[in-house]
C-alpha cells in the first residue's frame, strides 16, 4: 500500500493503525511486491504456495490474526519458486545464445545454414 495513503488514513482512523503496524502485514507487501515484480496471477501464487484461496487473499492483505510463521514459510516458497524459474530462464538464454554463437558460426565458416548442433548446457 502506498505509504503516503496509508499514513493518510491512519491519521483519518488511528484505532486501524495496530492492524497495519505488524510483522504481518510488512511480510504482505513483500509478498505483494514479490508477486507484481514478478508478473505472478493470483492463482499461481496460491498454487505456489500450496494455500486455499481464502487464505491467501488472508496472508496478501496482512491478516494479523494469521500466525508469523505461515507469512515467513510463504514468503520462503514464493522466494524460492522464484529463483528456481530464474535459474531456469537464465540457463535457456544461454543455450539460446549457444545455438545462436554456433549457427553464426557455421555460417562464418561458409557451411551449410539448414545443419544443426545439438549444444549440451549443465
Amino acid at each position: 500500500m502506498n505509504n503516503d495513503f496509508l499514513k493518510e488514513l491512519l491519521n483519518v482512523h488511528p484505532e486501524l493503525a495496530k492492524e497495519y503496524d505488524t510483522p504481518q502485514y510488512r511480510y504482505s507487501e513483500e509478498i505483494i511486491k514479490l508477486m507484481m515484480e514478478n508478473s505472478l496471477e493470483p492463482e499461481e501464487m496460491i498454487e505456489i504456495l500450496g494455500l486455499g484461496e481464502e487464505m491467501f487473499y488472508r496472508l496478501q492483505s496482512g491478516d494479523f490474526t494469521i500466525d508469523v510463521t505461515i507469512y515467513e514459510e510463504a514468503l520462503q516458497k514464493l522466494k524460492e519458486h522464484i529463483k528456481k524459474v530464474n535459474f531456469k530462464d537464465e540457463q535457456l538464454d544461454t543455450f539460446d545464445n549457444l545455438c545462436y554463437a554456433e549457427l553464426d558460426k557455421k555460417k562464418d565458416d561458409n557451411e551449410t545454414e539448414n545443419s544443426i548442433t545439438y549444444v549440451t548446457v549443465e
